[in-house]
């Protein structure tokens, strides 16, 4: 009986992971264009196919992690779009796996059932939210820091005894660490997790608490490793690609008269009128709140019995470990939505790191509540079961009905796949000029390096000298015309940026290319 317990376990897991994973890939293979990904793909196939680094060789304006994650995956695939977008579908998968052993995890007093069946709520708080479809499945530095992050979290809140404080510190050192490396604004969580290693209550003495500190900041700077060689081999580029970058866009969004969200004032609008308008980020902010503040009450009162330590455990879970908990998530919820705000325009996409967060402080604090008496624990999860409810009845068309994933033709990554093949069948050996690299990529076809980040260097080269232009190998108009003397494009893409081609466009007809369609929004101008 007990084994039949646990097929049936193992199968509803199983079942669970992968209806997930096909939510989660069938938008993204719905999801068209997005610029944003233009420098993640090229970054990882110009590294694959030519060695080339970003910063030295070519502008580059995020951390460095996901262009060694993309070269590596562009030695098993030619399929850049799709074996980039497919990588950041399993991160968005592997995030609501990590809640779902997070439950387990915070349930194992209690049935293993009850704890799947939180892990189930939590997929169901997650996969319908409007913030998750717009974000996840995008080739872009999203979906891998948030996963990281929440690991890292899973990791401190998962804690029992002095010993796991230490190795948690090394491990979620490293996770935090990857994290940084692949999107900057999350350093922003390194202030909390410092916090929590410094005054830990696991640690009963001073020494523990340098010891645990140690060790998650070995983790640290061990997995910042690949950042910290970039910056020796390109220290300006760095610099200018991670920072001064960012300002140089917001004065070209100033001098292009933006009307976005700039200024505090507006991003604090935009989050109430774009992303807290939304029922179901609205619905899963109160259950967190609500379960927070119950559950602060009730261990400040004494009311909670702490969990008991298991066997080869010291004490742990005490009234103020908990309380310290729920302090250490709150204030990685405020550092996560500062790091929203720092970009200058705020984009909808950024407030998406905190909502696993949130999610798994929900099931953190009901864990925490189920250890009151029976009324309780069962009013906190019929409230639990009645938010899920809500979510996804004003979500519910966010599920997709997953038959256009038995037409892969239909897919976006594979429409880019077959434009790139025919790009690269009429451009042949030439490189192409465009904005748009990551068609011609997926083809084969090869681009002119400075332009990796598509439109994004583009624009801000007028904000920069000739000689700073040429030390972050920025491409602009007075460099190009010269620049393509010795190197002619084998053909020039435009359609996608219409507001930043025009230069392309003249440079085309100048020296007499013709236009071939390639789609309805894709031209290619071929020499005769």
């Amino acid at each position: 009986m007990k084994r039949i317990n646990t097929i049936a376990y193992l199968l509803a897991v199983v079942l669970l992971l992968s209806s997930a994973f096909l939510v989660i890939f069938d938008h993204a293979m719905l999801k068209g264009y997005f610029r944003d990904e233009n420098q993640f793909v090229a970054s990882g196939k110009l590294l694959e196919a030519e060695g080339l680094l970003p910063y030295r060789d070519y502008p580059y304006f995020h951390m460095p992690n996901l262009v060694f994650i993309y070269a590596a995956i562009y030695k098993l695939t030619d399929f850049t779009l799709l074996g980039a977008r497919t990588f950041s579908v399993l991160c968005a998968c592997a995030a609501g796996a990590a809640l779902l052993y997070a439950a387990q995890r915070f349930y194992r007093h209690r049935s293993r059932w009850l704890g799947l069946s939180v892990g189930a709520g939590a997929f169901l708080l997650l996969l319908p939210n409007p913030l998750f479809r717009f974000t996840s499945g995008l080739a872009w530095n999203h979906d891998f820091p948030v996963l990281l992050t929440l690991a890292a979290t899973i990791s401190v809140l998962s804690m029992t005894s002095q010993q796991q404080t230490r190795w948690s510190g090394l491990g979620s050192g490293f996770l935090l660490g990857l994290a940084v490396g692949a999107r900057l604004t999350f350093l922003a969580a390194l202030v909390p997790f410092l916090g929590y290693y410094a005054l830990s209550p696991q640690e009963r003495t001073l020494r523990g608490r340098i010891r645990s500190l140690s060790l998650f900041l070995a983790g640290f700077f061990l997995a910042m490793l690949p950042s910290l060689i970039l910056f020796s081999i390109a220290p300006k580029q760095f610099i200018f690609g991670n920072i001064e970058y960012a300002r140089l866009n917001t004065l070209y969004r100033l001098a292009t008269e933006f009307e976005g969200p700039m200024t505090l004032n507006g991003k604090l609008i935009f989050l109430l009128q774009r992303v807290l308008d939304q029922p179901g980020t609205a619905i899963t902010l109160v259950m967190f709140v609500l379960f927070t503040l119950n559950c602060l009450t009730v261990n400040l009162a004494g009311f909670i019995p702490p969990p008991q330590p298991s066997k080869g455990q010291e004490e742990g879970g005490s009234y103020s470990t908990i309380v310290f908990n729920i302090i250490f998530l709150i204030s990685l919820l405020l550092c996560l939505l500062a790091g929203a705000f720092l970009p200058t325009p705020t984009w909808y996409q950024y407030f998406y790191t905190p909502l696993p967060l949130i999610i798994l402080g929900i099931i953190y604090t009901l864990s925490c509540l189920d250890r009151l008496s029976r009324p309780v624990h069962v009013k906190s999860l019929l409230v639990f079961i009645l938010g899920i409810f809500l979510v996804n009845f004003f979500h519910f068309d966010q599920y997709p009905n997953l038959r256009r994933l038995a037409h892969p033709g239909s897919w976006y990554p594979i429409q880019t796949r077959v434009l790139g093949h025919k790009i690269q069948s009429i451009t042949g050996d030439g490189r192409v000029l465009t904005l748009s690299p990551l068609f011609p990529l997926d083809g084969g076809a090869k681009i002119y390096p400075q332009y990796a980040t598509g439109p994004f260097a583009w624009r801000v080269a007028d904000l920069l000298t000739e000689e700073q232009r040429s030390l972050y190998r920025i491409g602009s108009k007075n460099e190009l015309v010269r620049d393509l003397e010795n190197h002619p494009p084998g053909g020039i893409l435009v359609g996608l940026t219409k507001d930043a081609e025009g230069f392309f466009l003249d440079y085309a007809r100048q020296k007499e290319y013709n236009p071939v369609d390639i789609s309805k929004d894709l031209i290619l101008w071929v020499p005769k």
